[in-house]
């Protein structure tokens, strides 16, 4: 691409987020709900939020987050939560590794089949 399009491209999207931006101050100011005036902004701004959670639910989250199957742009996002985590509550962290992220998951066939095998039962 050419140095003159991409400098053109970038300061349209550099105007475009701008007046969006202004728009929405603009709405917040006049009354407008957040949750109505964000509509008025486009996807490329950042959001910004303050989330209470509990250990259980965050590692629920970061179970479903940190999985191959997840979109690359949360797993990040994840890793990074992950990250915050393990320095905050280590112990629980080392938990939460050990006996669900790096764990394995049997149905209740599997288990009884698991079951006679360590009985010496042929299956």
């Amino acid at each position: 691409m050419a140095d003159d399009v991409a400098a053109a491209f970038r300061k349209d999207v550099e105007t475009v987020s701008d007046s969006a931006y202004g728009k929405y101050r603009d709405a917040l100011n006049s009354g407008i709900a957040r949750e109505q005036a964000r509509i008025l902004l486009p996807v490329n701004t950042y959001t910004e939020w303050y989330w209470k959670i509990d250990l259980n639910n965050l590692f629920h989250f970061l179970t479903l987050r940190l999985d191959d199957h997840a979109q690359e742009e949360i797993r990040e996002y994840a890793r990074v939560i992950a990250d915050i985590t393990k320095t905050i509550v280590p112990v629980a962290y080392a938990a939460f590794e050990n006996y669900v992220l790096n764990s394995l998951t049997f149905s209740a066939k599997e288990m009884e089949a698991l079951k006679h095998i360590f009985d010496g039962d042929t299956l």
